[in-house]
Parts: C-alpha cells; structure tokens; sequence
C-alpha cells in the first residue's frame, strides 16, 4: 500500500468518526442522551434531562426557550438551576 492510499484511508477513518460522533452527540436532546449512555448520568445531565423532560412539546417551538421560560418557579425545586438560564 503506498502513501497515497494510506491517507485516503485515513482521510475515510476520520470521516466516519466524524460523522458517527454528529449523528449521536449533537442531535440528541438531553433526555435521549441519558437514555443511550445511562453510565454517563452526572447531575447536571440529569437535571437538563428532567427539565427537558418537563417542557418539551414537538407542537410547540423551542425546548430551550421554553426552559429558559420556565413558568415553574413556586413549585419546581429545580427551577434555580435550570438549564438555558440568561446570563446574569
């Protein structure tokens, strides 16, 4: 095999890492991230999960923004620490 092919390979390699890491990463919400790595549960992805959880509505716009939002604060112990908050 010569040097031409074994970066081509490579090039290939890299590639489908790429797009493997972008298809399961980046287009997960949080609360399916949790349920495909459930080894992985830290609190805060827990408590985005939960938040996601809670707001999401495929009918009705922005899940972030919807968290952000969050009408919740009177009876949700998490709404402090909610995720997507403004900067302050």
């Amino acid at each position: 095999m010569d040097e031409q092919q074994k970066q081509e390979r490579n090039q290939e390699r890299l590639e489908r890492e790429f797009e493997s890491h972008v298809s399961t990463k980046a287009r997960m919400n949080p609360l399916e991230w949790i349920n495909a790595h459930p080894e992985c549960m830290s609190l805060r992805k827990r408590i985005n999960a939960r938040c996601w959880d809670c707001m999401y509505d495929p009918t009705n716009g922005s899940t972030l923004k919807r968290i952000r939002e969050c009408p919740c604060e009177t009876i949700c112990s998490l709404w402090p620490i909610r995720p997507y908050q403004e900067k302050k």
